[in-house]
């Protein structure tokens, strides 16, 4: 049963609106931006558009562990569905090489939802700080084998800049040097996020598919003759086809959010120079309420 309250963040000015959606088994707070926040005033002190895309970026981006456990997850399942009674440790050694992959996927994805909370709080005149877990995190991406060269050095640059805005404190008159900064290393970090989820994870759930469906048709063969028995075989299959569907949907939903923050990030770039134009504000208006119902299909998957 899905509940809906609300609650208010005093921001920067103005307040910010959250919605919490959720089922019994978790909830998320999702960013409500009203037009008269978005529109009030066009002056440089308030980087209103700035700071609603970070925050609602930053809640979407909050959900990718879950996603990036199902990976491994997927794998554990097809090949619970294929093999023998008793074959767990077969199980294992096919699917460690996932498991494997997690934490450092995880991590370079902390490393975009880190920047953009800065992001958020640089638009609000606030000073960003972490402490040494982001130092931690650091570590854990050069110790990674899960990206290309390429990817990690993209994954550090967008690291050093948040070491920079710490040690430096930077406030609001460096969000343009924030987005400029990052905007070419965001270009290569995203998508490689991109194809991890939409391709490499989309071609485990359906692998999972074909093999929970084979599994459930020859339970139903062996148990035509037992009509209560297949009637519980096809619930059950109905009820893991169910799960299975809301995951393909919140990996293809993760897809687009990942797709909206490069786009939206961006367009910040491309305006950077002009991002309290009204130009500007409508466009980022678009991608943040893009993001929010978004993230309603990650919260059912998970």
């Amino acid at each position: 049963m899905q509940r809906n309250n609300t609650r208010v963040l005093n921001s920067y000015r103005n307040p910010i609106v959250l919605a919490q959606v959720g089922s019994h088994r978790k909830s998320v707070w999702v960013m409500l931006v009203p037009l008269a926040l978005l529109f009030s005033g066009c002056d440089r002190a308030d980087f209103v558009a700035v700071k609603n895309f970070a925050a609602v970026s930053q809640a979407a981006t909050d959900q990718f562990p879950d996603i990036a456990a199902d990976i491994y997850g997927s794998c554990v399942r097809s090949a619970q569905f294929e093999a023998d009674p008793g074959a767990q440790p077969a199980v294992g050694a096919r699917c460690d090489r996932f498991k494997q992959l997690t934490p450092g996927l995880i991590s370079a994805n902390k490393v975009l939802e880190e920047y953009l909370f800065s992001l958020g709080r640089l638009a609000a005149d606030q000073r960003v700080t972490y402490g040494p877990a982001l130092n931690g995190l650091a570590g854990e991406i050069q110790a990674t084998n899960t990206f290309k060269p390429a990817q990690i050095n993209a994954i550090s640059g967008i690291l050093g800049f948040l070491l920079n805005a710490e040690a430096g404190r930077f406030r609001q008159q460096q969000v343009e040097a924030a987005i400029q900064a990052t905007n070419a290393n965001l270009k290569v970090l995203i998508p490689a996020l991109k194809a991890i989820i939409g391709q490499d994870y989309a071609r485990l759930l359906l692998i999972e598919e074909q093999t929970m469906d084979a599994y459930y048709r020859s339970k139903l063969r062996a148990g035509k003759q037992q009509p209560l028995l297949a009637a519980l075989i096809q619930n059950q299959w109905q009820n893991d086809k169910t799960a299975l569907t809301q995951k393909k949907a919140a990996a293809a939903a993760y897809v687009k959010i990942l797709e909206e923050i490069q786009t939206g990030h961006q367009q910040l770039y491309d305006d950077r120079n002009r991002l309290t134009s009204q130009e500007t504000v409508q466009a980022i208006v678009q991608y943040a309420r893009t993001l929010q119902p978004l993230v309603k299909d990650l919260v059912k998957a998970f």
